[in-house]
């Protein structure tokens, strides 16, 4: 059996070298040819048309019953039903099931380059150790979870070996859309990559425990293992929390043991993170776990400094600090093979108690369910957006929820709701993840969360409320829900005229969108609906409009990934236009000019690159937005021109045309004003831009400016589309400062000579997740159809 020494020519992990993704995946195929311990699975491909890869490792005989092993495994998940004797069973005859991913930050490299090492060891090694974990576990390896940004990145470092850039940081994003935040994708599983892992772990497999091997920055502990720091995510079963401890400190005693230094756990990350895939998991009853390396330079080894690093006492949570010296990716590839191997030999020694754990997490959260107030939560037909709500049911049930729908009126506290309306009861084993995911809630405000100064941390955002994000209405139902039910396949829908488009549904827009790229003519009537056919004497054509998406030449921005994924989704065609395109792109004398410039969330620096020594980039990137390019943007607006200003970007807009508007939240701090991913109440004007928007909704905001309106010449020109309630002004998360937003404009339309600029103080298409305000990007994107008069 070829070593990954043999097959590379060199050891994974070795100074200045990067394996690239086709390499490692033929050598993958070959070690699974050659192994009967390895099933190799092409799930798919990726967004760029790789193979995506999953390894199955465990015994022969154990791979051979495969099918029998994931049965067992998906019923401890939910054990509902079964008696004692049943349970007990399958515990005694099941195998413990762990994933481990590879690399879903793409420069983070050391667990893509590990993983060959960790296939090659479990494929030929009969130690004891490893034979124990191929007789009592089956380990699915994610070798690459981001295949294309693993290509961009190794790509990168082989230009610029043996230059004066070797080992800088790549300089775009490193997956086509995603970027850093692909792993906030688990939920809603835009990315092609999520749908592959979530099928795995939640729709396959749900195994025991989870781990995702990550990089972190240079400067701080060499690594970070589970337990994660507080507060805890609420609702999870609290098996799971002493799980993490537990599979910690198995790591935590092996890495100690082979010398590895540096290593803390209950510090930096917490339990209530993001909804990524290594903190969804907790909800899901599964043990999920992430790993933090400390960075080299890529490939390049690099040397820190004692002063460089933090000033860490030897605590419980960190033993043996690491006092500097030089740092390598090998050390990196070493860790992470210790605690993947650590992991799974806990798992092994553990197996029955493993998997008993899982059902009694299981039985535990469906008792918290049925004890809880809240019998269930309604998502009733009638909704501002009838798709909107479909889709979020089809999110539920990729989570595995258990849904029913209603065959005749609900009958709720609440009131009566019709036949047709999506129950989803508390009581099963998802009980933590339908809180997180429907509920409103708001961040806890604590000894875990509140600083010296007042201000409240996060990690990512605040809330998680995706029924919020989707603009979807969610009923709470008390303990009792009268009328017949059955399990949940489908919404009903009530046959229409088909010349008659719904302005009110975000899928009209895929519709509308498909119409015109046919060559057929589409009317909009001023209550929002598309018209294809007969229309109202009121409704005028429209035609898309010359879309451009920004893009910055350095630093990948993640808002302008994904704001190109809904463009892509709901069929608006664009072009990427980058600084050196501008000129051209912006000549509204050539037919093939844009009409709008959609300016993605950044900063005033980032984008004038006032942020960023250039000398650190090779010269072909070194493109920002300078004096000519602002000038043939202001040019662009004033002769007709329209330009989009996403959340951050408004103040760059408002700098850049000298707009009689400022920020209320400048110079407050973060005790001062915070909202860090909330959602926000707002209240919707009818105008041009929110047709088919409710009056009352809500925004994604993330600290975004306060805008004030001070123009006194020609307040005529500054129109209020979308302004935040009075009172009540949070939906869910956190919000410090509410007496600065109450009442004020969220996003106004300002008339610039023939032009428009239009500010969104938010977020409206947040990481392709907040669909309740896509319309107010959509709408935008439209024009009336100029028409010839004839003399």
């Amino acid at each position: 059996m070829q070593s990954p020494t043999a097959f590379f020519g060199f050891t994974p992990g070795s100074d200045r070298k990067i394996i690239h993704w086709d390499r490692l995946s033929a050598y993958y195929r070959t070690l699974a040819a050659e192994s009967d311990r390895i099933k190799l699975v092409e799930i798919g491909k990726t967004t760029l048309g790789k193979p995506f890869l999953e390894l199955i490792i465990s015994s022969p005989d154990n791979l051979s019953n495969l099918d029998f092993y994931r049965r067992i495994s998906m019923l401890t998940a939910d054990p509902r039903g079964l008696d004692e004797r049943t349970v007990e069973k399958l515990c005694e005859d099941g195998r413990a099931v762990c994933v481990q991913s590879m690399s879903l930050h793409a420069d983070e490299i050391g667990g893509a380059q590990m993983a060959p090492l960790l296939a090659y060891e479990l494929a030929s090694s009969n130690a004891p150790e490893i034979l124990s974990i191929l007789k009592n576990v089956i380990f699915i390896m994610i070798p690459s979870f981001n295949p294309d940004g693993l290509e961009m990145v190794a790509d990168w470092y082989d230009q610029t070996l043996g230059t004066r850039y070797e080992g800088s940081p790549y300089p775009k994003l490193w997956h086509p859309y995603g970027g850093h935040s692909n792993n906030r994708d688990a939920i809603a599983e835009n990315l092609v990559e999520s749908r592959y892992v979530n099928q795995i772990l939640l729709r396959e497999w749900m195994p025991q425990a989870y781990q995702d091997h990550h990089h972190q920055g240079s400067y701080n502990a060499r690594m970070f293992i589970v337990p994660y720091k507080d507060p805890v995510r609420p609702n999870c079963s609290p098996l799971v929390w002493r799980e993490l401890a537990f599979y910690g400190a198995s790591m935590a005693r092996q890495l100690e043991e082979d010398g590895v230094r540096g290593v803390v756990s209950s510090e930096i990350y917490p339990c209530r993170g993001h909804f990524g895939f290594h903190y969804m998991t907790n909800a899901h009853n599964i043990a999920g776990m992430l790993t933090e390396s400390a960075s080299a330079r890529l490939a390049t080894p690099l040397y820190v400094h004692p002063e460089q690093l933090p000033d860490t006492l030897e605590s419980t949570n960190c033993p043996n600090p690491w006092r500097g010296g030089e740092w390598k990716l090998s050390d990196i590839v070493r860790q992470q093979y210790i605690a993947a191997i650590s992991l799974l030999s806990a798992m092994a020694k553990n197996r029955k108690s493993v998997l008993r754990c899982m059902t009694k997490k299981a039985f535990g959260q469906t008792r918290a369910g049925a004890d809880n107030l809240i019998h269930a939560y309604l998502i009733p037909p009638e909704q501002p957006d009838p798709s909107a709500a479909e889709k979020l049911v089809h999110i539920l049930e990729r989570q595995g929820i258990e849904l029913y729908a209603a065959t005749e009126p609900v009958q709720t506290a609440h009131g009566l709701y019709p036949a047709g309306t999506v129950i989803v009861p508390l009581a099963q084993p998802k009980y933590a993840v339908i809180l997180t995911l429907l509920a409103e809630n708001a961040y806890p405000q604590n000894r875990f969360t509140i600083q010296p100064d007042g201000s409240v941390t996060a990690y990512d955002v605040m809330s998680d409320n995706i029924a919020a994000y989707m603009g979807v209405e969610v009923v709470e139902a008390g303990r009792k829900v009268g009328g017949k039910v059955t399990k949940f396949s489908g919404f009903p829908h009530a046959a229409g005229a088909k010349y008659i488009i719904s302005g009110v549904e975000n899928e009209s827009y895929k519709r509308v969108n498909a119409q015109l790229k046919a060559g057929r003519s589409i009317y909009r009537a001023p209550n929002g609906d598309f018209y294809a056919g007969t229309h109202p004497e009121d409704a005028y054509e429209i035609v898309l409009r010359q879309i451009g998406v920004y893009q910055t030449r350095v630093w990948g921005n993640t808002d302008e990934g994904y704001t190109r994924l809904l463009l892509e989704q709901y069929g608006f065609p664009y072009r990427t236009v980058e600084p050196g395109d501008l000129l051209t792109a912006l000549d509204r004398s050539k037919k093939d000019a844009l009409d709008v410039l959609i300016l993605p969330s950044n900063t005033i620096s980032a984008l004038r690159g006032t942020n960023t020594d250039p000398e650190l980039l090779p010269e072909e990137y070194r493109q920002w937005l300078g004096e000519a390019e602002e000038d043939a943007l202001r040019t662009f607006v004033r002769e007709g021109g329209v330009l989009l200003a996403l959340d951050k970007s408004v103040l760059y807009a408002i700098s850049l045309f000298g707009l009689n508007i400022r920020d209320r939240a400048k110079d407050k701090t973060a005790a001062q004003y915070n909202t860090h991913g909330s959602m926000l109440r707002v209240r919707c004007a009818e105008t041009p831009l929110t047709m088919g928007m409710p009056a009352h909704a809500a925004v994604f905001h993330w600290n975004a400016p306060v805008l004030e309106i001070n123009e006194h010449i020609r307040p005529e020109n500054y129109r209020t589309d979308v302004r935040f309630e009075r009172e009540r002004v949070l939906e869910s998360g956190l919000l410090v400062g509410e007496e600065l937003l109450a009442g004020r404009p969220c996003v106004i339309t300002v008339k610039e000579g023939k032009g428009e600029i239009v500010l969104y103080a938010c977020a409206p298409q947040f990481r392709a997740q907040t669909d309740g305000t896509y319309k107010l990007l959509f709408n935008a994107l439209y024009r009336e159809r100029e028409t010839k008069r004839t003399v």
